[in-house]
Parts: structure tokens; C-alpha cells; sequence
């Protein structure tokens, strides 16, 4: 895949709290233009992942960049997230649910339709 295709790109990335390994040598590439989905059961570090990603957590090994830029939190507003049950209605449907998050950062449909 060629670089300017890329959105995010994980190479290498190891994360431990105290003593715990979180994350282990983990390599992702996400493509630009894309949805991905990060599955994984509770405790899997798919919330550390997201926060190496946001610069919220300081990274300790490996790289993470995000269209090209490796400075930690540059690009916070371009990578959203859906939480898993707490933010999913049964009564919405998929674009009904877009449509609920993009209201909550002003963003009209044009805008989050192109991302």
C-alpha cells in the first residue's frame, strides 16, 4: 500500500502499566477513507491503543502515525470512536446514529459523509 493511501499506521508499539504488558509489539495499518473496527474482549488494550493514538498516554516503544505525522495528539480530531454497548441505541438506525455523533461535533452531513 502506498504511504499517501494510509491513515494510520502502528508499527512495533509495546505498552506496559508497572509490570503489566498491554500492548505487545502490535503492527495495524489503516487505510485512508476507511471505518475500522478495533474488536477485542475487555482488557484486550484497545482503549490504551486509542489513547497512544490521541497522545493521551505517552508512547514507550514503537511508532504510531496518523497521515503521516508522528507527533502525539496532532490529529485528535480526526480519529473518533464508538464506545461499545453505552453509545448504541436499539430504537437508531446505523444513520440515525451518524447522524446523533456528527451533531454532537456540528458536523454536517457533507463533512462526515467525506472523511
Amino acid at each position: 500500500m502506498d504511504k499517501r493511501d494510509i491513515a494510520i499506521e502502528v508499527k512495533n508499539v509495546s505498552f506496559k502499566y508497572h509490570t503489566s504488558n498491554v500492548l505487545q509489539d502490535i503492527h495495524m495499518t489503516v487505510p485512508k477513507r476507511c471505518i475500522y473496527a478495533l474488536l477485542g474482549p475487555s482488557g484486550s488494550g484497545k482503549t490504551t491503543l486509542l489513547r497512544l493514538m490521541l497522545g493521551r498516554v505517552k508512547l514507550e516503544h514503537g511508532s504510531i502515525e496518523i497521515f503521516g505525522n508522528n507527533k502525539p495528539g496532532h490529529y485528535n480530531r480526526v480519529i473518533g470512536y464508538m464506545p461499545q454497548s453505552q453509545a448504541l441505541s436499539p430504537e437508531l438506525t446505523i444513520g440515525e446514529t451518524f447522524d446523533y455523533f456528527a451533531s454532537l461535533y456540528q458536523l454536517s452531513e457533507t463533512k462526515y459523509l467525506q472523511v
